[in-house]
């Protein structure tokens, strides 16, 4: 099912992105995931490369997570079903 991403993904980027694999403009990508999945991102991070790398979740519980380099293109690095956020954690010397 979530398949269907990667190829509406590279169904928006030019023969290029294509052949590199599910990248497209990271705007075109946030608007297709929230209009066709309902995501919304939810983190958001600079890994020690110096990209982004994003989660998008939906209240269904599908997920995404894009690897967004400087020049604005996103990559989809992986999609499923079935995710949540999980509660942070206690406090040093809280039960939990």
């Amino acid at each position: 099912m979530r398949a269907a991403a990667a190829v509406l993904l590279a169904a928006l980027a030019p023969a290029a992105a294509r052949a590199e694999g599910g990248c497209a403009p990271a705007t075109e990508v946030a608007a297709l995931l929230a209009r066709d999945w309902g995501e919304a991102r939810r983190f958001a991070g600079i890994e020690p490369r110096g990209v982004l790398v994003e989660l998008w979740l939906s209240a269904a519980g599908t997920w995404t997570i894009l690897i967004v380099s400087a020049d604005g293109t996103a990559c989809l690095a992986a999609a499923g079903e079935a995710g949540a956020l999980l509660p942070p954690p206690a406090p040093a010397g809280e039960p939990g």
